[in-house]
């Protein structure tokens, strides 16, 4: 499984969700490696290069907060992360939406939230789920390979569909903030997507947005 339906989300949106999934947890002095920036990234599947912009813009908007901790294994504490409470309340909203998602599995209809339990994190339930909408588990004894999801193995109209659906919800309130292009810009770049692939979308867009009716208008 290539990401699935977790290419559709942003990098933020996945923080969140994994963040949500992995409390920090009450004792001040223990850390868990799922919270460490190398946890974090391999969740998320990206780059751990690339995660800490995200997280210093989800320090900004007051998402999320970070402490020092000791972790097992390491030598010295390191930084974890853990939501605020703004953050819980973006990720409530995101795993409600979610879980409300309707999917096939075992050949039939069912729900996001039925697959999402204590074993199963929602960022790997997303992930198993593919671009028709239908679950695929990993088989058992069968070894996950965690790569980053930059999505260059899936089918270019997946990738532009995904692409176009990111830049719909960036465009949703009428306008795209300088933060909300930086990250177009790297999913762009996730998804192995050239200027000649996502202008003419973020083009398309822009007019749908600024005149709802010009599609309509030109049939």
């Amino acid at each position: 499984m290539s990401g699935g339906m977790l290419l559709t989300l942003t990098v933020e949106q996945r923080v969140l969700l994994h963040l949500w999934d992995t409390p920090l947890g009450d004792n001040p002095w223990e850390g868990r490696p799922e919270l460490t920036q190398a946890g974090v990234s391999e969740a998320v599947g990206i780059a751990r290069k690339h995660l800490p912009r995200t997280l210093k813009k989800l320090r900004e908007k007051e998402r999320i907060h970070e402490e020092t901790r000791h972790v097992a294994g390491a030598k010295q504490r390191c930084r974890v992360y853990a939501l605020r409470p703004g953050g819980r309340s973006a990720a409530r909203e995101l795993v409600d939406e979610i879980h409300a998602r309707v999917v096939n599995a075992d050949g039939e209809q069912t729900t996001v939230q039925t697959l999402h339990n204590h074993t199963t994190g929602l960022l790997d339930v997303l992930r198993n789920i593919d671009n028709t909408g239908t679950y695929r588990p990993p088989v058992e004894g069968e070894i996950a390979e965690p790569a980053p999801l930059d999505g260059r193995d899936l089918p270019l109209d997946h990738r532009l569909g995904v692409y176009d659906n990111i830049v719909r919800t960036a465009w949703s309130d009428g306008v795209v903030t300088k933060d909300e292009q930086v990250m177009l810009d790297d999913m762009a770049i996730y998804l192995g997507l050239e200027p000649h692939d996502t202008e003419p979308i973020e083009k398309r867009v822009r007019e749908e947005s600024v005149d709802p009716d010009a599609e309509n208008s030109s049939m």
